[in-house]
């Protein structure tokens, strides 16, 4: 009867700490959502400005391009893929420390044994 007792409570303490981390990432992910969705809309269309440029050249006229909107245009797409490389791998740190994270609650839970 205690070993139930002392996994019920340590089933218990690990529920308030899970619940105030998924708290905080909350929290955090709302502060964070209007940079979330401008990487999100901004990246593409970073990356299409070549594509972009050709549609406004054939709508309007080559003529209307300048120097000044191809270099624009050729930064902002190596600026959208060192952006999207970089979100690349920061979503893979984050889905590694999340795998880590529920391994860790797996253990924790697991090593209680009931008699």
């Amino acid at each position: 009867m205690k070993s139930l007792f002392t996994a019920m409570l340590s089933i218990m303490g690990l529920s308030i700490m899970n619940f105030i981390f998924i708290m905080i990432g909350f929290f955090i992910m709302i502060i964070l959502l209007p940079f979330i969705l401008a990487y999100f809309i901004g990246v593409p269309i970073m990356i299409l400005s070549p594509i972009i440029l050709i549609i406004l050249g054939v709508v309007n006229g080559f003529s209307t391009i300048g120097d000044a909107e191809f270099f624009e245009s050729i930064k902002g797409l190596i600026m959208g893929a060192v952006l999207a490389l970089a979100g690349y791998f920061i979503g893979e740190f984050f889905i590694k420390l999340f795998i880590r994270y529920l391994r860790w609650n797996m253990s924790m839970v697991g090593e209680k044994k009931l008699l």
